[in-house]
C-alpha cells in the first residue's frame, strides 16, 4: 500500500476516534483561524466538512455525516444549527481585539485599491450599502462568542466570557504554534511545527494617533 495513502487513512482514523462527537471551530475573522481551519480540514474527507467550500458540493443541511463544522459562524448560530451541539468538541482562537480589528482593516484595504488608508475602510461601515455586513463591527470577539450577538455592554462581555468557560479548547494568537501543537496532540494526531503554514497574513502599517 502507498505509504502516503496509509498515513492519510491513519490520520482520518485518529481524528474520528479521538472525538466523541463532531468538532466545531468557531472562527472569528483575523485571528489566524484560516491556518487552523486548513489543518483541520486535512484530517477529514470533503463530504465530512460543513459548510463545503468546493463549488461542486452545495452546502445543503447539516447531516450526521458532517464531522467538522468550521467557518465564520458565531457560537449562537452553531447552537441553533445543531440540537446536539452540547456534545460537540468546540474550539476558537482569541487575539488582542485591537490588533484583530487593525488586521481586518488592513485586509479590506489590501483587497480594494480604492481604499487608500485604514480610516477609509471604517467609513464604509456607515455607508448605506455596507459591503462588509456584520464583519465590520465593534467587539467582534464578544459578538462571535456571546449567546446572542445583539447583547450590548457588560452583558455582551459576560456572555462571551461564559462561552469561553464552556469551550473545549481556546487557542491564543500570541502562542498560536504551541497551542495548535497541543490541540493536535490532544486529538491524537502527530503534527510538526514546520507543518503549520502562515496564511492570509497582512503586513503591519503605521496607524494614526486618532485611529
Amino acid at each position: 500500500m502507498n505509504s502516503k495513502y496509509l498515513f492519510v487513512c491513519l490520520v482520518f482514523f485518529c481524528f474520528a476516534n479521538n472525538l466523541e462527537a463532531r468538532l466545531y471551530f468557531i472562527h472569528v475573522p483575523k485571528t489566524g483561524g484560516t491556518t487552523l481551519r486548513l489543518l483541520l480540514e486535512l484530517q477529514v474527507a470533503a463530504e465530512e466538512i460543513y459548510p463545503f467550500r468546493n463549488i461542486m458540493h452545495p452546502t445543503g443541511p447539516l447531516t450526521s455525516d458532517h464531522q467538522l463544522i468550521s467557518g465564520h459562524l458565531p457560537y449562537s448560530f452553531c447552537k441553533q444549527l445543531d440540537p446536539r451541539f452540547k456534545e460537540a468538541f468546540t474550539i476558537t482562537v482569541l487575539r488582542d481585539p485591537v490588533e484583530r480589528y487593525l488586521s481586518f482593516l488592513r485586509a479590506k484595504k489590501k483587497a480594494d485599491p480604492n481604499l487608500t488608508h485604514l480610516e477609509s475602510v471604517i467609513r464604509l461601515r456607515h455607508s448605506k450599502n455596507n459591503p462588509f455586513g456584520d464583519g465590520l463591527i465593534d467587539n467582534a470577539l464578544c459578538r462571535y462568542l456571546a449567546a446572542s450577538p445583539r447583547l450590548e455592554g457588560n452583558l455582551l462581555l459576560e456572555s462571551a466570557k461564559q462561552t469561553l468557560q464552556e469551550l473545549d479548547c481556546v487557542i491564543f494568537f500570541d502562542q498560536f504554534t504551541e497551542d495548535v501543537l497541543a490541540l493536535f496532540h490532544r486529538l491524537g494526531i502527530h503534527l510538526d511545527e514546520n507543518e503549520i503554514p502562515r496564511i492570509n497574513i497582512t503586513e503591519k502599517e503605521p496607524v494614526s494617533e486618532k485611529l
